[in-house]
């Protein structure tokens, strides 16, 4: 399984054994590495999930796999953000409850891949909740997501969580630990000082282009962090415990909260897709500083 594209080890041999034993949960949550490799992940399991071999699966030649290759199998269903919407609405998610009671059409298994599961706002999530708590015997949900920090508690509890990406290292530990606390210093700004104060501390990033992604993920997880702070888990996730996390929880609402998340989300997307970091940098701070003034 997962050949041609890169994920760990223990990631690769947890879910080979689950599947070779008839044991895979019917709840997955895949969540590290980058969106591409998360969704090729994803698929993977689910065309495992619908082979029609007896056992090796994915065999990769039955006519359960090649239709799961051509994304034209009726069983598996995925569910995405519209380009023309911050979020998955909690309509899509409606949707999908009533395909999940359908029964499956070419095997014995129906797989939903909601991808990018943390554009789910509360109210997705919730709705999704109930189909999770009494799921079908023949339905198996997988959920990738930047970090399963974006999710509710009460999703979490019910699904299996997985890390995708490659073990960091040790230079990789460093970088990340330089980038929340720089993260750490944008967000004290943010909530206590002026939006000149924020421009002048993202401004440094026009010379040093290379560290922003770092950064911005940092401030992806910090955000998702204290959106579950503010939803009352405590010590479950990295950066759930630190001032920054405190600070924001106490400083913005929910709602703001959660913005914050997809924002910091969809500037990551523009930052891989864009090569123009000075109007990423300017763009930065107007997203952040129009969600705290917002009404």
């Amino acid at each position: 399984m997962f050949d041609g594209f890169e994920v760990s080890e223990q990631f690769r041999n947890k879910i080979e054994s689950a599947v070779s034993s008839g044991r895979l949960s019917h709840a997955l949550i895949l969540e590290g590495g980058d969106a591409e490799t998360r969704l090729k992940a994803a698929t993977e399991i689910a065309k495992a999930t619908v082979c029609l071999a007896d056992k090796n699966k994915p065999c990769g030649i039955c006519a359960g796999c090649k239709k799961a290759d051509n994304k034209s199998h009726p069983d598996i269903h995925y569910v995405m953000k519209d380009d023309s919407s911050a979020n998955i609405k909690v309509d899509r998610i409606r949707r999908l409850k009533h395909d999940a009671m359908l029964v499956p059409n070419d095997c014995d298994k129906s797989v939903f891949i909601i991808h990018e599961a943390q554009y789910m706002n509360p109210q997705a999530q919730n709705a999704l909740l109930k189909v999770f708590e009494e799921p079908a015997p023949y339905v198996t949900f997988i959920l990738t997501c930047k970090s399963k920090s974006a999710l509710l508690e009460t999703i979490l509890s019910r699904a299996t969580d997985y890390s995708v990406s490659a073990e960091e290292k040790s230079d990789d530990r460093e970088l990340l630990a330089e980038s929340y606390e720089i993260a750490n210093e944008l967000i004290f700004s943010l909530c206590k000082k002026t939006e000149f104060d924020f421009l002048c501390q993202t401004a440094v990033y026009q010379k040093e282009k290379q560290k922003l992604p770092d950064v911005l993920s940092a401030l992806y997880m910090i955000f998702a962090d204290a959106l579950a702070y503010k939803n009352g888990i405590r010590n479950r996730f990295g950066s759930n415990e630190t001032e920054a996390v405190k600070l924001l929880s106490s400083s913005f609402p929910e709602k703001k909260l959660l913005e914050y998340v997809n924002a910091t989300n969809e500037l990551i997307d523009n930052m891989n897709s864009s090569a123009n970091a000075n109007l990423l940098l300017t763009r930065v701070c107007s997203v952040f500083y129009d969600i705290k003034l917002k009404q």
